[in-house]
């Protein structure tokens, strides 16, 4: 019988020079991520992440290998909300170490209706969320999450001076929020809810399929609603301070226009959110 091969743990070695690192770990992991939808149906979807530890002074270096299979696992499990404190409680624990940030990205996507012939398509928002446990000695993940969202707008100056029509824009929002150790309460239905009030900020919504009623429907909307960019900004502001349990955020929000040379863009930031 072959004997079993018995190789040296390298990175177990101790080190001399005292410099503790701040993170060590893996990015740009990509992993298909299972997500629990509120309808209980399931989707699976691109993800890419980062996942890192401190390292203290005495450790050569850490177990770059346990961050493929923690994740692996936990990806593959389903997620329900935005929450991942347990992903950094398990990591914490089998890397031996007090503090742990990890980070995803992926697209959620949401069935979207017409507004009048009632077809529906799917719609995508772009998600990233981070969770970091250990720093400053808190012992709960911290969360944050950056959303975004595109909707239109339709300029008010130029319906005020032209005799026919008016120029619109495509505006992309960019919401960073703050949840702090509530993100338990933000699971998907929550998260839905606010990316729908959020496209509601502008002029009219953008949709991924449109027949011709629905195009006439959108387009006399907008004609009937002109925001400009700082309108559309105020409107998303508006939205967050009454959304729970967002305790601080960020908005950017960028009009790509139709008829200028350039782009116009808003932000603002309320509380500690980037």
């Amino acid at each position: 019988m072959k004997e079993s091969l018995i190789l040296p743990d390298v990175q177990l070695e101790s080190d001399s020079r005292n410099i503790p690192l701040d993170e060590v770990g893996i990015s740009g992991f990509e992993l298909p991520l299972t997500l629990c939808l509120p309808d209980n149906s399931r989707l699976t979807v691109p993800s890419v992440w980062e996942a890192g530890v401190r390292l203290s002074e005495s450790s050569r270096g850490t177990h770059m290998s346990r961050f493929v299979q923690i994740l692996d696992v936990f990806a593959a499990k389903g997620l329900k909300s935005l929450d991942l404190s347990s992903l950094c409680a398990e990591m914490a624990a089998r890397l031996d170490t007090e503090a742990v940030r990890v980070q995803t990205c992926f697209r959620y996507f949401v069935r979207k209706p017409s507004p009048v012939s009632g077809l529906s398509a799917p719609s995508a928002y772009g998600v990233t969320v981070g969770a970091s446990m250990g720093e400053n000695s808190v012992s709960a993940a911290e969360t944050t999450v950056e959303l975004s969202v595109a909707t239109a707008n339709l300029c008010p100056c130029s319906k005020e001076i032209s005799d026919e029509g008016a120029h619109n824009q495509r505006v992309l929002l960019r919401v960073g929020l703050e949840l702090g150790t509530q993100a338990h309460l933000f699971p998907f239905p929550v998260l839905e809810t606010l990316i729908r009030r959020l496209e509601a900020c502008g002029s009219s919504e953008l949709y991924p399929l449109l027949k011709r009623i629905d195009e006439k429907q959108v387009t006399e909307q907008q004609f009937a609603n002109p925001k400009f960019i700082e309108d559309v900004a105020r409107e998303a502001v508006e939205v967050l301070r009454s959304s729970s349990p967002i305790r601080a955020f960020s908005i950017e929000a960028q009009a790509l226009e139709s008829i200028h040379a350039h782009n116009a863009y808003v932000r603002y930031r309320q509380g500690k959110a980037s």
